[in-house]
C-alpha cells in the first residue's frame, strides 16, 4: 500500500512539475517576445528620419527661383516688368547647343534609377564617358574666348 502511494505522490509530482515547466516556459517566451518588441521600438526611435528629397524640391522650386531671379535683374537694372513675360520653361532652357549638350549629358546620370542602368551596362558607360571626354574636350567657341 505504501507503494503504491508513493508511486502515486511521485506521479502528482511529475505532473506539477511539468505544469511549472509548461508556465517557466510560456512566461520565458512571452519575455523574449516583449524585449524584441522593446528592441524594435528603441530602434526605430534611434534611427533618423530620412532625409530630404532634395532632387524633387529642387526641380518644384526651380521655376520660381528662376522667375525671381529674373524679375530681380530687371529691376536692378531699371528695366521694370515686360509686357510680355518669357515663360518658366523659357528660363531654363539652355542658350545655345553646348549648353544643351551638357544638361543632356547631365540628364543621363540625373537620377538614381538612370545612373544605376549607366553604371550596370558597361557598353553605355563607355559611351556615356566618351561623350564627357568630347565634350570637356571641345573647343570653345569664338563667342566663349572673348567672354
Amino acid at each position: 500500500m505504501m507503494g503504491t502511494q508513493s508511486a502515486h505522490e511521485l506521479q502528482v509530482k511529475n505532473e506539477q512539475f511539468a505544469l511549472l515547466n509548461q508556465a517557466c516556459t510560456k512566461l520565458l517566451e512571452t519575455q523574449v517576445e516583449l524585449m524584441d518588441t522593446f528592441r524594435q521600438h528603441a530602434a526605430s526611435l534611434r534611427t533618423p528620419p530620412p532625409p530630404p528629397q532634395w532632387d524633387k524640391i529642387v526641380a518644384a522650386a526651380a521655376p520660381a527661383f528662376a522667375a525671381m531671379y529674373v524679375e530681380t535683374v530687371n529691376a536692378i537694372k531699371g528695366e521694370g516688368r515686360k509686357s510680355k513675360r518669357p515663360s518658366t520653361a523659357d528660363l531654363l532652357t539652355p542658350v545655345d547647343e553646348k549648353m544643351g549638350k551638357l544638361y543632356e549629358l547631365l540628364g543621363n546620370v540625373a537620377s538614381n534609377d538612370r545612373l544605376e542602368v549607366l553604371l550596370k551596362d558597361p557598353e553605355k558607360l563607355q559611351l556615356w564617358m566618351k561623350s564627357v571626354q568630347s565634350f570637356m574636350s571641345s573647343e570653345p567657341k569664338a563667342e566663349d574666348a572673348t567672354e
